[in-house]
């Protein structure tokens, strides 16, 4: 009996223990598939469902010949985690993403390669290594919390080069802060000249 227990409940798991929200991952055609249920009891009644349709080669539900969750879709629950977590860079981050979404959006997450993400950051000659970099980061904070949910199996972002950064920065003084400078020179430069005689 401990065995049939045990067989029922495979596949059936809770992402967030004492959530009471519970999963099921199984395999169609070779390739994992994943269904949020609910109720443990109703979890583990769609796991034995879906193992006979796949035993039966019964075409699956239309919704449930799971559609990859493409990059627009990472980066779209991304900003949901950061708006519900108050973060301070959201806005920040909110741009940055939708310039992502606007340029490689309609990718599968799972399929992009490290190339297509630099190739893409590359075709921004306006954008300063910098910025490039900071694109690179919000895009891989997207992955990183996909693979936290599931929704993915890796972070293809991560294997982006980083560009080396330039921080240097020509500055010029206000009109104040040189009227300060002049004068603090005008104070010191006697006194500094008189030391060296």
């Amino acid at each position: 009996m401990a065995r049939r227990a045990t067989a029922k409940t495979r596949g059936v798991f809770e992402r967030e223990p004492g959530s009471g929200i519970w999963w099921i991952r199984y395999e169609a055609n070779g390739k994992p598939k994943r269904e949020k249920v609910g109720r443990k009891s109703d979890a583990v009644a769609l796991y034995q469902q879906r193992k006979s349709e796949v035993r039966a080669g019964a075409k699956l539900p239309r919704n449930m010949r799971l559609r990859r969750p493409t990059i627009a879709d990472i980066g779209r629950k991304a900003i949901e985690w950061y708006t519900q977590h108050h973060r301070k860079d959201l806005r920040n981050f909110t741009s940055r993403m939708n310039s992502i979404i606007a340029g490689l959006g309609g990718q599968e997450a799972e399929s992009v390669k490290p190339s297509e993400i630099d190739a893409w950051l590359s075709s921004h000659s306006r954008w300063s290594p910098a910025t490039a970099n900071r694109h690179k980061t919000v895009l891989s904070k997207a992955y990183q919390l996909a693979l936290k949910n599931g929704d993915v199996s890796m972070n293809p972002a991560r294997l982006v080069d980083h560009r080396p950064e330039k921080n240097r920065r020509i500055r010029y003084l206000l009109p104040d802060e040189e009227e300060r400078l002049r004068e603090v020179m005008a104070y010191t430069a006697p006194a500094q000249i008189a030391a060296l005689d």
